[in-house]
């Protein structure tokens, strides 16, 4: 297993969404992650309006107090062939997110 190659574009996509980063995973598909204030997203290149991985941010009581709600990633019964890939990629598309000031 290698690591996935991101490719990174930015400001050319609508206006719900200002990042995006994409990968190839082993069985050749290519995913989208779509970065905003809100979240990320990942979709899959043929069928882009349903996405196949929602990451969840935390909730806090009072937007400062202890977590109300713990992160997590809800994924799509259809992409746990590409686990790896797509963990992997999340951790970098997250951390780009959060170094861009993004959330």
């Amino acid at each position: 297993m290698g690591v996935p190659n991101l490719s990174c574009a930015e400001g050319e996509l609508t206006e719900r969404i200002s990042r995006r980063a994409w990968f190839r995973s082993k069985d050749g598909r290519k995913y989208i992650w779509y970065a905003d204030k809100k979240g990320l997203e990942l979709t899959r290149d043929d069928v882009p309006a349903q996405p196949v991985v929602t990451f969840h941010k935390e909730k806090r009581f009072l937007h400062v107090l202890r977590m109300s709600q713990y992160p997590y990633l809800e994924m799509h019964p259809s992409v746990l062939e590409s686990l790896d890939y797509i963990i992997v990629s999340f951790l970098l598309v997250e951390r780009l997110r959060r170094e861009l000031g993004l959330g």
